[in-house]
């Protein structure tokens, strides 16, 4: 059952995507193209969801990212993952717009997805409007699914407050990433190589993304078709992604994104970047206090380790 209903998507997606990429056709013929799978899709892939993109179990095992590269293990043991938001462009009713303008005014949908660090989807929640902050579609995925293991947690950038299962940078705090520059600067003290190493696991998201609309440049369109199924459509290509993972690693969108990764882990010519002070609003109501200060803890007892190991070790190479 699954082949059949991944196919029938992947079919559509291929006719309607390869379309737009080649314009070998309009963008009005791609949409008659889409009109005849479109209602199909949009009933057949909640039942593939659960079966492609699920989530991480307590039995989860250390990413093997983490545990053989000597920047992340053991200090990042309990991560299973990144996560972030993303726009897409959304086609709404005027009377409809206001809430799905972005604050760059684009009609958008805001997309919360997690991702492992294999890079496959663990988690979508597609369909907010543009305007939600990330923290508001988180707390509402956190309400409705979104479920962690005991003990273990995922990366986000700044936009998100800290809680037991989000681990966040230090802000206001200067990190170093090969692509943000050409200074042969390194860490100066703990927090920046703790951001740092951060920025380097949770670029796993961002990498994730950027296949995804090199993929599908369909991304690239907004579809006149119910919100609803809009938002879906979106789930479905996460859908397929995963599928492609599972049936062809060697995929060469993938690979690219890899090779890309492998050339930030470099620790010279690292040039510096800034974590800005946080961009999102605070979840509704208040963060425990206990559970807050338990995290930053944590994330100064990592940073600490991370900074001890690291100056023996640069003392050994001078």
């Amino acid at each position: 059952m699954w082949d059949s209903i991944s196919q029938r998507i992947c079919k559509f997606l291929c006719e309607f995507g390869s379309e737009i990429h080649s314009q070998k056709c309009s963008l009005s013929q791609s949409r008659r193209t889409a009109l005849r799978s479109l209602d199909d899709l949009a009933i057949v892939h909640p039942a593939v969801k659960s079966h492609y993109i699920t989530l991480p179990t307590s039995t989860f095992p250390i990413p093997s990212k983490i545990f053989h590269n000597s920047k992340f293990y053991p200090y990042f043991k309990d991560c299973i993952g990144a996560l972030d938001g993303t726009h897409c462009l959304m086609s709404v009713p005027e009377a409809m717009a206001i809430p799905y303008r972005s604050r760059k005014g684009g009609i958008l949908q805001n997309v919360l997805a997690v991702c492992s660090f294999d890079m496959r989807f663990v988690y979508v929640l597609s369909g907010w409007e543009g305007s939600a902050p990330d923290t508001v579609v988180y707390k509402d995925a956190r309400e409705n699914g979104f479920l962690i293991p005991p003990g273990r947690y995922n990366l986000g950038d700044g936009g998100y407050s800290m809680d037991r299962h989000t681990l966040i940078p230090y802000q206001k705090v200067q990190y170093h990433l090969r692509e943000q520059g050409k200074a042969t600067t390194r860490p100066q003290k703990a927090r920046e190589l703790y951001n740092l190493c951060h920025a380097m696991l949770r670029n796993i998201i961002e990498r994730i993304f950027g296949v995804l609309e090199r993929k599908w440049r369909i991304l690239e369109h907004p579809l006149s078709y119910s919100v609803d199924t809009q938002a879906d459509f979106v789930t479905a290509i996460c859908i397929i992604f995963n599928s492609i993972r599972q049936s062809d690693p060697w995929d060469s969108d993938v690979a690219a994104a890899e090779d890309l990764d492998e050339a930030a882990l470099g620790e010279d010519n690292d040039g510096p970047a800034v974590v800005p002070p946080q961009q999102g609003e605070p979840q509704e109501g208040p963060i425990a206090t206990a559970e807050l200060r338990a995290m930053e803890r944590f994330r100064d007892e990592i940073a600490e380790a991370m900074w001890t190991e690291y100056k023996a070790r640069t003392k050994g190479r001078k």
